[in-house]
């Protein structure tokens, strides 16, 4: 397991999906254009509480976030252990 979580790409991907520019979700997120750019880059390594910004402005929560970043292996792994069986 890498413990790899590409939080950009998939800001990236949901952003695209609701057909939203870099600007607008930066203005929505509070953050700049440019620090947005690196997130989504994954250069820069921004606070929760600055990915919480971006997940609310995507629609989405902080968890769904992280969840949907992980590799495929380990979103099961975190999966198995937050569901209630």
């Amino acid at each position: 397991m890498s413990n790899k979580v590409e939080v950009g790409k998939t800001i990236v991907k949901l952003r695209k999906s609701q057909r939203m520019t870099q600007e607008h979700l930066a203005e929505a997120a509070n953050v700049s254009v440019s620090y947005l750019r690196d997130i989504e880059h994954d250069c820069a390594n921004p606070s929760l509480s600055i990915l919480e910004s971006i997940a609310e402005a995507l629609g989405i929560s902080l968890l769904a976030l992280i969840i949907f970043s992980a590799e495929e292996e380990e979103r099961d792994e975190v999966l198995s252990k937050i569901v209630v069986h």
